[in-house]
């Protein structure tokens, strides 16, 4: 038995039917436009944009092929840069972020830093005074003072500064001086001070 011949694959060009080129019998290679279709590279190893193709023929001696222009990859690339760099510029929308609960804020409140006794004050004398105190706490940067009261046990018409400075705590959340307060021993019959936390930070 004869020796079996190996087969061949043809040769196939940029621009020819793989169909027609496996169905070809004749087994001599043609000859090619062009014999060099790797694009050049740059120093980093990636295809040269610009240049694809454009001297791939040359120093063969045969006609150089350049791509098309209505499909060659460097005219795709170059009208997407100029169509994306022509786009407006998008500004990032930022989420809101919110608020973080009262609790959490008066958990990091320092201790009281300050105090003010208001005992012997009538409750019209004690509500301006507690008003320059609160004020001037704010502004020195104070987050937490304590202003005593008293409970009331000698006075003939009974706590009166209680609920005078609560109404005027009251008042002050409202213009952004106070963020809130708890009476000391939770109730305000039994305390005879006030905790007040002072609003030092927007929400």
């Amino acid at each position: 038995m004869g020796k079996k011949r190996k087969y061949k694959p043809p040769l196939v060009g940029p621009d020819e039917d793989l169909l027609k080129a496996f169905t070809r019998k004749s087994d001599t290679p043609r000859s090619f436009a062009c014999k060099n279709t790797s694009p050049p590279v740059n120093r980093h190893g990636l295809p040269v944009v610009d240049q694809v193709f454009s001297d791939s023929c040359a120093g063969t001696g045969e006609k150089k092929c350049p791509p098309k222009a209505e499909d060659g990859p460097a005219q795709d690339f170059t009208a997407l840069l100029a169509s994306y760099l022509s786009r407006p510029p998008q500004k990032k929308q930022s989420i809101p972020s919110k608020p973080m609960p009262y609790h959490k804020r008066i958990k990091r409140y320092p201790p009281p830093e300050k105090d003010l006794d208001l005992h012997g004050f009538t409750a019209l004398g004690a509500q301006l005074k507690a008003r320059s105190f609160l004020t001037t706490c704010k502004l020195q940067g104070y987050f937490t003072v304590r202003i005593i009261v008293g409970k009331g046990l000698h006075s003939d018409l009974g706590p009166v500064l209680p609920d005078t400075i609560e109404d005027l705590l009251t008042r002050l959340k409202t213009q952004d001086i106070v963020l809130g307060f708890a009476w000391e021993r939770k109730k305000k019959s039994r305390s005879g001070s006030v905790i007040v936390y002072l609003r030092q930070f927007s929400d």
